[in-house]
């Protein structure tokens, strides 16, 4: 009985802190499989950006994932395309994020998207693994983007009034896929154009 009652007081008191069921001085960020973890090349050139206040959602127009050894493999060979094909200096997006909500540095924090024609490159732009025209992705994976936005509004990396956005809202485009693009527009924070 005074566990619980002492349970009870303490998520009391958070909650009035505005932690909500975080622990004083806990991080909202997450564990992050960075860039030499998932074995990336070395990026041509970085253009380093300030705080971004636009997060743009996309997906990655290809298979899903669910083991850390396939997601691995995934995220170099989209690095490779978007080099070779599109001609880009590294990975289009800052992050990727996976079904199982496992996320892996892109570009990362405080640098540069792959710059394209009518797209912010001043913004975090966040890929889920796989193609979401016909399905959604897996709670985890939205959880997991709710978390990383959080984690940059923690670091000082993105605004802590952002807008979120789908790719299609600002460039002509079926990304992020119909059934993920259903989902952003229900986020709190979505703007058809940033």
């Amino acid at each position: 009985m005074k566990i619980r009652a002492l349970s009870a007081l303490m998520f009391a008191s958070l909650a009035t802190q505005g932690l909500g069921n975080r622990l004083p001085g806990e991080s909202l960020c997450t564990q992050v499989t960075l860039r030499h973890e998932w074995g990336a090349h070395v990026p041509r050139s970085k253009i380093f950006t300030r705080t971004v206040g636009n997060v743009i959602i996309h997906h990655s127009q290809g298979p899903n994932c669910v083991t850390e050894h396939t997601c691995k493999s995934i995220v170099r060979t989209t690095q490779l395309q978007h080099v070779q094909t599109k001609g880009w200096d590294d990975i289009g997006y800052n992050f990727l994020v996976s079904e199982k909500g496992q996320i892996f540095e892109g570009r990362g924090w405080g640098v540069e998207a792959a710059a394209s024609l009518g797209l912010p490159s001043r913004a975090l732009h966040v890929a889920l693994i796989g193609t979401f025209n016909h399905r959604a992705p897996a709670e985890s994976a939205l959880k997991a983007v709710a978390k990383l936005i959080e984690c940059g509004v923690e670091l000082g990396k993105v605004h802590a009034d952002y807008k979120i956005s789908g790719h299609r809202d600002v460039e002509p485009t079926a990304c992020p896929g119909q059934k993920l693009y259903d989902q952003v527009r229900n986020w709190t924070r979505y703007v058809k154009r940033p």
